[in-house]
């Protein structure tokens, strides 16, 4: 895939797709003899499988829509361009062979019903803080008279979504600044009736800010990272015990083998012998 660009020559066209033929006839090869060695159900009870298995009907089906291509049976540029990016897919078949990345993403996977609580409230912080932003500074202009360094036409706070959009903007350290300089200008109507060009007290503005960002950068993110962290040492310390059972298990069987030998050395010979 990343030998590919815009106009290539036909011939290293034609290479790429014979590439992808032979890499989607290992995989084929591959997941059949997984699945006679280790029967259907086993072998699709693994979750690296079951990805094995959607890399392999993806590659198929972005052959066939190749090949499909015609004017008699038109199909959509866009959904053969969709399926040749998927096949990037086939990357994660190296994390197989990675058991410290295979561990960090089963510890995401298991953190996900926190992390999602936690996106919850991430959801709740920015709503709160949108509708603030549209109530404070949803009247300031942005024109030759009141140059902005921050607001524009993609930032700012007169309706709620882009004031959503403004608050992830903010979220990122992209420029927070120049936007909280915005609402500090001077030259602004801090009336209570007014309707253009309105701004609020310079003690506002400043904490609006400094609350959101410190919020948003530092306590949540640091809350999710610690929720991983935390669920990371907890699979590290399973890992651990599941391997000192193992070694107790092999330790058990050694043993008893030994015992097994010793016992049928001891047997006197005559009494093996048939009466």
């Amino acid at each position: 895939m990343s030998a590919e660009y815009y106009d290539m020559p036909e011939e290293l066209d034609f290479s790429l797709r014979v590439f992808n033929y032979i890499f989607t006839t290992v995989f084929i090869i591959e997941a059949i003899l997984k699945a006679v060695s280790l029967g259907v159900n086993r072998y699709c009870v693994d979750r690296w499988n079951q990805l094995d298995i959607i890399i392999v009907f993806l590659s198929l089906a972005g052959i066939v829509l190749e090949e499909m291509e015609s004017d008699i049976i038109p199909i959509n540029p866009t959904i053969i361009r969709v399926m040749r990016v998927m096949r990037i897919a086939r990357v994660l078949k190296l994390l197989k062979m990675a058991s410290g990345i295979r561990s960090l993403l089963d510890t995401v996977f298991q953190a996900l019903p926190q992390v999602g609580n936690l996106g919850l409230l991430f959801y709740l912080l920015f709503f709160i803080f949108a509708a603030l932003g549209v109530e404070l500074f949803g009247r300031l202009e942005c024109d030759e008279e009141h140059p902005c360094q921050g607001l524009g036409e993609h930032a700012h706070f007169a309706n709620f979504g882009i004031a959503f959009l403004t608050l992830f903007r903010v979220a990122t350290g992209d420029n927070w600044n120049g936007i909280m300089k915005d609402t500090l200008r001077d030259q602004c109507d801090s009336s209570s009736d007014c309707i253009k060009n309105c701004c609020i007290s310079s003690f506002v503005a400043p904490l609006f800010f400094v609350i959101f960002v410190l919020m948003a950068q530092f306590v949540l993110v640091n809350v999710v990272v610690a929720v991983l962290m935390k669920h990371l040492e907890d699979s590290h310390k399973q890992m651990e015990d599941d391997l000192e059972m193992e070694l107790e298990m092999q330790r058990e069987l050694a043993e008893e083998i030994r015992v097994q030998k010793e016992a049928e050395e001891n047997v006197p010979f005559a009494s093996t012998q048939p009466i």
